[in-house]
């Protein structure tokens, strides 16, 4: 369970573009999600993607894959409607009307986070709805989570 490898190692932050003062998007961005769920769940560096979930009961479980699924939907509706945006953008640039290269770079790395977020959220529900339906496995999961938290002192009551 926990010799996965991490979902995500590499992050940058987002800088500041000197010369307008706006932040830019950055590929390495759209794991954000990722490592921040990763962190909530209190998983080990190189645990298994949403193994912290296997300690839950069925009713958080179930509020969580709900609660993830709304997500996935909103963000595929903001992923759509970024997509309805830039086609016609891309399509005056495919006829010789040029658009701002900085805009179109931005909108196109909004569109790749967007779509890692709503793949991230997808995942969580179904990591829930998984750990639902198996619970022999969620409670062997999270025995062994159990053991790597207090190996890492970090379970409450540890220190």
């Amino acid at each position: 369970m926990f010799d996965a490898k991490p979902t995500s190692l590499i992050r940058e932050t987002p800088q500041a573009d000197s010369e307008e003062g706006q932040t830019r998007v950055r590929l390495s961005d759209a794991s954000c999600l990722d490592e921040l769920l990763h962190h909530l769940q209190g998983n080990a560096p190189l645990a298994e993607v949403d193994v912290g979930l296997a300690r839950l009961d069925a009713r958080r479980l179930a509020e969580i894959r709900r609660l993830a699924l709304r997500q996935a939907e909103t963000t595929r509706r903001a992923l759509h409607a970024l997509r309805r945006l830039l086609l016609p953008a891309t399509q005056r640039s495919q006829a010789g009307m040029l658009q701002p290269m900085d805009a179109m770079r931005d909108a196109l790395l909004h569109l790749y986070k967007l779509n890692q977020e709503l793949l991230r959220w997808r995942q969580l529900a179904t990591s829930a709805a998984n750990y639902l339906e198996r619970r022999d496995s969620a409670t062997n999961d999270a025995r062994q989570w159990l053991q790597e938290a207090r190996a890492r002192s970090e379970w409450p009551g540890m220190w």
